[in-house]
């Protein structure tokens, strides 16, 4: 299945703030998290420093019905951790 389809799936939609479990409906990187296959965290591995926190910001600013609109976009940020920055 692709992530796409996963992303569908999930009945949650997206919170400000950050859970413990996803159960309890996700921020927009706990979400990426998901889509990774990857462990609950809003600190995903798998996408740049940049856009984590750009994404973590977007969706603690954002107002509940508007921050929905980030899911289709989220995919996308999955495979920017080596975004040329170096460690």
């Amino acid at each position: 299945m692709t992530a796409v389809g996963r992303a569908e799936m999930t009945p949650h939609t997206l919170a400000r703030g950050t859970r413990t479990h996803r159960s309890q409906g996700p921020s927009a990187m706990e979400r990426v998290s998901y889509l990774a296959g990857t462990p609950h965290s809003n600190e995903s591995d798998r996408v740049s420093p940049v856009s984590r926190a750009f994404c973590r910001t977007l969706n603690d600013a954002m107002e509940n019905e508007s921050r929905q609109r980030l899911v289709p976009y989220l995919e996308r940020t999955i495979g920017t951790a080596d975004d040329g920055l170096g460690t």
